[in-house]
């Protein structure tokens, strides 16, 4: 994350919408479906931290608009950020889905290494 949010662990429990003036993007919005991401501080910079996000529900661009919202976005978003970089710098550790027949499946990939030298 650009920065770090000002409470170590927290739930952002704000709706989000698509936004009226670029409907590719979306926004938090009181009008918008409700959204849930739960965050954790791992390590704290002096510009940036390495974050654990958790969506409770999965909104479109949720933990990007979220983290934004909070004054954190995540670094090299070009949407919801200002810090440019060579990628974005959101990953998928570990998901869990059920597939069709009700079979879950469990998939993970380690976390990138240039994530632990950013900060």
């Amino acid at each position: 994350m650009s920065g770090t949010p000002s409470q170590p662990t927290a739930k952002i429990d704000l709706p989000i919408n698509r936004s009226p003036s670029a409907p590719s993007t979306f926004r938090v919005d009181a009008g918008g479906k409700s959204a849930e991401t739960v965050y954790e501080v791992l390590v704290a910079g002096d510009t940036r931290s390495l974050v654990s996000l958790r969506p409770k529900t999965g909104r479109t661009h949720q933990l990007r608009v979220h983290m934004a919202y909070i004054n954190t976005p995540i670094v090299g978003d070009a949407i919801y950020g200002t810090e440019t970089a060579e990628r974005m710098y959101l990953h998928a550790h570990k998901l869990e889905v059920t597939l069709p027949g009700g079979t879950r499946k469990v998939f993970e990939a380690p976390i990138p290494t240039e994530f632990n030298e950013a900060y």
